[in-house]
Order: structure tokens, then sequence, then C-alpha cells
């Protein structure tokens, strides 16, 4: 499906601003624009004289299309969300979430300056999310659980500490981490319990944490691919539905 929006950050900081819809939501990092009210006045004529020429506003009136999409991040019920780092040698960071409300669904990606809204199938939240990270296997060796403080001061007579320290013992060359959220018909919102990935030259792993039945903090770190991402953003999601 075709983008509805590129928009220069610029631009998307005008117009959220304009619908009144209160500060960008989580994850994304949109500075404001314009060091002064003169200086933010002039962009915003030059913002809307773009989008004018592009076909998403008339005059000061966003295309409802465009309208419609803004009004859907500001105001989901469920949200799926990601800030990952896509490359740790140039810095290379991706802000994204998919939100829904019904069968109403939305992806944007703040990446390289722009905003891109684009529409999605609702059953696609996680799916939608999940294929921007670059492909990547499995890595290898199998799912292993260990008390948290062990990530930090490893077991060396636990073989679940040491092989977890050999998937952790390669460079990362990318890493990020997924979470979300259920809101009411207020707007109030419930944040659910995230999962992080990490890329290896052998391979991707998945992180997550959790509280035993001993009370303790404990870590679980898996191989995973794009279907294993998928899947567990999905149970959070069903899981959060049963609350």
């Amino acid at each position: 499906m075709p983008p509805i929006a590129i928009l220069p950050l610029a631009a998307f900081d005008i117009v959220w601003e304009d619908l009144r819809l209160g500060s960008v939501p989580y994850p994304f990092d949109v500075p404001s624009h314009g060091a002064t009210l003169d200086e933010r006045a002039r962009l915003r004529t030059a913002v809307y004289e773009d989008l004018e020429r592009g076909g998403l506003a008339r005059g000061r009136q966003l295309d409802p299309n465009l309208h419609d999409a803004l009004q859907l991040l500001a105001r989901p019920h469920v949200q799926l969300d990601t800030i990952s780092t896509l490359d740790r040698q140039r810095g290379l960071m991706l802000y994204a979430a998919t939100v829904a409300v019904g069968q109403r669904a939305l992806l944007a990606v703040q990446q390289g300056g722009t905003m891109r809204l684009e529409y999605i199938r609702d059953t696609a939240l996680a799916a939608s999310l999940v294929a921007l990270l670059p492909p990547h296997q499995p890595g290898p060796g199998q799912q292993v659980s260990v008390p948290a403080k062990e990530l930090a001061q490893p077991n060396r007579h636990s073989p679940e500490s040491q092989t977890l320290t050999t998937m952790l013992g390669e460079p990362v060359l990318r890493l990020g981490q997924f979470a979300g959220a259920m809101f009411d018909e207020h707007g109030v919102g419930r944040r659910m319990p995230g999962l992080s990935w990490f890329d290896t030259e052998a391979g991707r792993y998945l992180g997550v944490a959790g509280r035993g039945r001993d009370g303790e903090d404990w870590a679980t770190l898996s191989p995973a691919d794009a279907s294993g991402l998928i899947h567990r953003l999905g149970d959070m999601i069903r899981m959060a539905n049963r609350r």
C-alpha cells in the first residue's frame, strides 16, 4: 500500500501542532522547529505551500486522508512501537509505531529526517514493524533463561550462563526494543512489557525479562527470526487484551 505521506519533520511538527493533538507520542523524537515566533510563522507558511504543491493540503486545510491518519496516530486504542539502531557504526536510528482503532490501522516511521505514514491491515501491526528490520537468520544455540543478575555477573559454573556468554560474546551489529500500549476511551494508556533484540554476525536474538515464581527477576534469550518476533509481539497484544 503506498504511503499517505512522507513528511519532513518540520512539516510534521507544524501540522501536529495546528491540529492540537498534544505531545508527539512515544517513541518519536520530533524537535520543535523555528527558534523564534517569526521564524516559526515563516516556516508554517512554507510548510503549507509545500503540502499544497504535493496535493496534501488546500491552503491550510489538510487533505482528509492525512488529517485522519494523524488523528489515528494521536488517539489509538492499541499501539506497538520500536526504537532500534539499525547500524551501530553509522548511528542509523529507527523510530516507528503501528496503531489501530478497530479495523483502522496505521504505520508511522521516523527515519532520516522524515515521517512516513501508511495505512496497513489491522492484523499486521506486528508484521509491519518487524518488516522494518534488516533480514537476518536466527542465531545459533537454544533458548536459555538465567537470573537477571547473571547478565552482569555470569555464574561460571552454570551451563545456562555459559550458553548466554557464548550468545553475547560477539560484537553487536544492530539492536533495539519493541513495546506497546493499550489505551482506554479517555486516552489513558497502559504500557505492555517489552522485549529486546540484537544482531551479531552469527544471527539474531530475542531477549525478554520477567518475574519468576521465585520472586526473582529472570532474563530469557533465544534465537529469533522474523516470524518469531511477530509471534511474540502478537502474544503481547493478546495478553494485554485479557487484562
